[in-house]
């Protein structure tokens, strides 16, 4: 008796058809349901969780919650791995227990990927903070002294339009003087 025979008996001691696809496609949506739920109930969990302490994690904290070496690493890689481990399942348990597993191991490696993004992503945000406040700095120490500059400058304009006009008043004055010098004086009569 080989193995086909062997699974068709087994399926009719547990009481279901012998129709597998119907049979198959039923399993599928009940486990993709299933880990939707799963997915759903353990996304509140964390958010609540992340909520309550805040999520403050580093490089090191996304390596820890990384899953082992040797998973797949692109879509391709988790599709064959997929595949992969269902066809060599020996029962429809191990084929769902296979594939309960690489569903769990797939949403760990993603959400390991997506820890390390966000930490990527903070850790650039500060660096342009940092960034910027140093321009900010910068410019700032930049306009005080400008600022400065400006207000000597003022000072000393202010003064030379004072001595401009001193200096204005006296030719003026020097300019009348000798005017009226040249008109009385007597030796130009002579």
């Amino acid at each position: 008796m080989d193995q086909a025979s062997a699974d068709k008996q087994a399926k009719r001691k547990r009481g279901t058809s012998i129709s597998s696809d119907d049979d198959s496609q039923n399993e599928l949506d009940e486990i993709n349901s299933s880990f939707k739920r799963l997915r759903t109930s353990e996304n509140k969990s964390v958010e609540d969780e992340n909520q309550d302490i805040g999520v403050t994690a580093t490089i090191g904290d996304a390596a820890e919650s990384s899953p082992q070496d040797g998973l797949p690493k692109n879509g391709p890689e988790w599709v064959k791995l997929f595949v992969h481990d269902i066809r060599s399942a020996s029962t429809d348990d191990d084929a769902n227990y296979n594939a309960y597993k690489l569903l769990k191991d797939l949403e760990k490696s993603i959400r390991a990927e997506a820890q390390q993004e966000i930490v990527m992503v903070k850790q650039q945000s500060e660096k342009q903070d940092r960034t910027l406040k140093r321009a900010v700095n910068i410019l700032h120490e930049r306009l005080t002294k400008n600022d400065e500059l400006l207000t000597k400058n003022q000072e000393e304009l202010r003064k030379s339009e004072v001595k401009n006009y001193a200096l204005a008043l006296h030719l003026q004055e020097a300019t009348q003087n000798k005017s009226s010098y040249e008109r009385v004086h007597p030796c130009d009569l002579c």
